[in-house]
């Protein structure tokens, strides 16, 4: 178990056909919420305590302040060792930091080819302000990159197709390139050994800097 690492998530909640109490999708990081969240996770997980616990998302109509001491009390008790953060905004990263009296060691954020808002909206730029490294979610934007028939993911594919044999790997590998080139780790979210594979050939890369801004562009629908 030393190399295996224990994440958890509580706060946003969706509809679904096991949990019909919820009629919305909705955010709740209640003192409530969170403790619930945290005794099934480790009855489900069949374990005494977990490493890295995750806020995810803020709820704008619960306590800070009762958040923080929730988690602080998790903390102390061993049940949580770490505390990690899911989609913040910059604001929220800095509001939830200013009371916790923990480290916030993580912040996953939606970032991937398809989906460059964290390098616009400053949430890259102060993840490493705070020394961490930014955990890229959907990576591969839920595999949208390879499947989409839309304008910017067709676009985004061609130029990536264009680099595939000045690298000699599977596009996909490439657009992991781009996020690792930007100081991003990958977070794999699939079960596809193929997508997997591709993600991991990602790393051999060493991407030139004008193909990343190409990518780039292309992104933004520019070229």
């Amino acid at each position: 178990m030393k190399n295996l690492v224990l994440f958890t998530k509580c706060g946003l909640n969706l509809p679904h056909p096991s949990r019909p109490e919820y009629r919305i999708r909705h955010l709740d990081t209640s003192r409530e919420h969170i403790i619930n969240s945290v005794e099934n996770s480790l009855r489900n997980l069949r374990t005494d305590y977990i490493d890295v616990f995750l806020l995810n998302h803020l709820d704008p109509l619960s306590n800070v302040e009762e958040t923080a001491i929730t988690i602080q009390k998790l903390k102390e008790s061993g049940k949580i060792r770490h505390v990690g953060i899911v989609n913040f905004s910059v604001f929220q990263h800095q509001l939830l930091s200013s009371i916790l009296k923990l480290p916030i060691v993580t912040n996953h954020i939606d970032l991937n080819l398809l989906n460059t808002t964290p390098l616009d909206n400053g949430q890259v730029d102060y993840i490493k302000q705070k020394f961490m490294r930014p955990l890229a979610t959907s990576p591969l934007a839920e595999g949208k990159i390879a499947t989409s028939t839309e304008k910017i993911p067709l676009q985004v594919r061609r130029k990536l197709e264009e680099l595939v044999p000045k690298y000699n790997v599977c596009f996909e590998s490439i657009a992991i390139a781009w996020l690792l080139k930007l100081g991003a780790l990958p977070l794999i979210g699939t079960t596809n050994e193929d997508r997997i594979r591709n993600v991991v050939n990602g790393f051999s890369i060493q991407l030139d800097r004008q193909d990343w801004y190409e990518l780039y562009a292309s992104s933004k629908g520019e070229i």
